[in-house]
């Protein structure tokens, strides 16, 4: 079924888009933020949750790979406008919070590398994934451009075309691989799924077979190794092998686990169509979610941890003007839904102030 338009940030109501990738990125969104809920609590599996963000990455290189762009400045400029424009009104809304609930996690040197894309301060951590996925949309252009001229070298080729398609491949692999060694704040995992989502999206339905075949087979393989090892019950090649395993398995049986997720949730969604059913929640999946992962993790993780339900206990103010709260503790299941809520409050307000900005000044994001 088609309907409007979708990125791996929000809704575009201009285009047509399988809705399958609706349910992909809603799920993607609920494990980033269960991971956090899991770290809050100091669970091993957070890590695993974590492939959440696996899934962004391949699902925004799988639509950016699906995309002719005919002028590369355009597209860039309205995709970091679309990221950096809700990025800085969550920071700015976040660092009020601070100040009125947290100000001791506050400094003048981590206000400005949190405006510079440096530094995430106490329960900003996740902000990493924004300068990460603004360089990888910086480089889209290019990297259409370098595959286009792929696609002439394997048809111009007195190789077969597997094997000529192979060469091509590899190059581009190695790239990715390289950037993502050398980059701050990118491993060469990050890169290589978003080129790999890149690759899906313009093959189209020719890659999914042996995308399933390969990432089921080594995430089925992989992730319990993983977690055995992880759980104390040490494998001795990876003990022996420490770096290959915490730089190189590790990370591609994350990477695998999460491509594996992406097909297996697309192609259940696209056969049994549920998600497409609950209209309401998936057009605010597809409106907000972007602004959900910016602002979710500042009530979650210290030092608010609104999921504690004790809320209270500070002192506001010096000398005659000091205020003290008193601490009140409320139920836990009462904590959850009330946490909930001001994530969506906090997400829809970040959103509406973005939107009336862009509209202020006539700008368009992609």
């Amino acid at each position: 079924m088609k309907e409007k338009n979708i990125t791996a940030e929000g809704l575009q109501p201009e285009k047509s888009y399988d809705t399958s990738l609706s349910f992909v990125r809603f799920v993607a969104m609920l494990l980033v933020i269960i991971c956090h809920i899991q770290l809050y609590f100091g669970s091993y599996l957070a890590w695993w949750f974590n492939v959440g963000v696996q899934m962004f990455f391949f699902l925004s290189g799988y639509l950016a790979g699906g995309k002719e762009i005919s002028d590369g400045f355009s597209y860039v400029k309205k995709r970091l406008l679309r990221l950096l424009l809700d990025y800085y009104v969550c920071v700015f809304s976040c660092i009020i919070i601070d100040l009125i609930l947290a100000p001791e996690v506050l400094s003048i040197s981590g206000i400005v590398k949190l405006l510079l894309l440096q530094e995430w301060t106490e329960g900003l951590g996740h902000f990493w994934y924004v300068p990460v996925i603004c360089f990888m949309s910086i480089i889209t252009p290019l990297l259409q451009r370098g595959l286009n001229e792929g696609e002439k070298f394997i048809a111009r080729s007195r190789l077969p075309q597997f094997v000529a398609g192979a060469f091509v491949f590899g190059i581009f692999l190695l790239l990715f691989v390289w950037i993502g060694l050398f980059l701050s704040d990118m491993s060469f995992s990050r890169t290589l799924v978003y080129f790999l989502g890149c690759v899906a999206g313009r093959c189209k339905d020719r890659w999914k077979k042996p995308a399933a075949f390969l990432s089921i087979s080594l995430a089925l393989v992989g992730v319990p190794l993983c977690m055995w090892h992880e759980r104390g019950e040490a494998i001795r090649f990876f003990a022996d092998h420490s770096v290959f395993y915490q730089d190189v398995f590790y990370p591609l049986v994350h990477d695998a686990l999460g491509i594996a997720l992406f097909i297996l949730l697309y192609e259940m969604e696209n056969h049994f169509g549920l998600f497409r059913r609950m209209e309401r929640l998936r057009k605010f999946s597809d409106r907000y979610s972007y602004e959900i992962y910016l602002c979710h993790s500042i009530w979650i993780m210290a030092p608010i941890a609104l999921l504690s339900g004790k809320y209270g206990g500070r002192v506001f103010g010096k000398g005659m003007l000091q205020i003290q709260i008193p601490q009140i503790q409320i139920p836990v299941v009462l904590a959850w839904i009330f946490t909930a809520f001001i994530i969506v409050l906090h997400s829809v307000l970040v959103f509406w102030i973005s939107r009336k900005i862009r509209s202020s000044f006539g700008l368009k994001a992609a």
